[in-house]
């Protein structure tokens, strides 16, 4: 059995300075419409904001990989002259 004072303590934990709930333990199930398209929405900017920076990062990820596999033939090929 938990302490009543611990669940105290949990309970002012899981809100911020402005006195709202934690929403990531928000059960969806129970918002109302107009509060779950809104949470909805700004999931979705969140995706596609990280979608973004993953594309960038793997193309920034792609140029490296090439510029460091055409230094690696400039080495060999220096190599090989002498």
């Amino acid at each position: 059995m938990i302490p009543f004072r611990l669940k105290l303590q949990r309970r002012s934990d899981s809100r911020d300075d402005l006195n709202e709930t934690d929403t990531r333990k928000t059960n969806f199930a129970h918002l109302p419409r107009d509060q779950l398209l809104l949470k909805l929405r700004e999931t979705k900017e969140q995706l596609e904001c990280c979608r973004s920076q993953v594309f960038l990062l793997s193309s920034a990820l792609a140029r490296v990989k090439q510029r460091a596999h055409s230094l690696k033939d400039k080495i060999k090929e220096f190599s090989r002259r002498g």
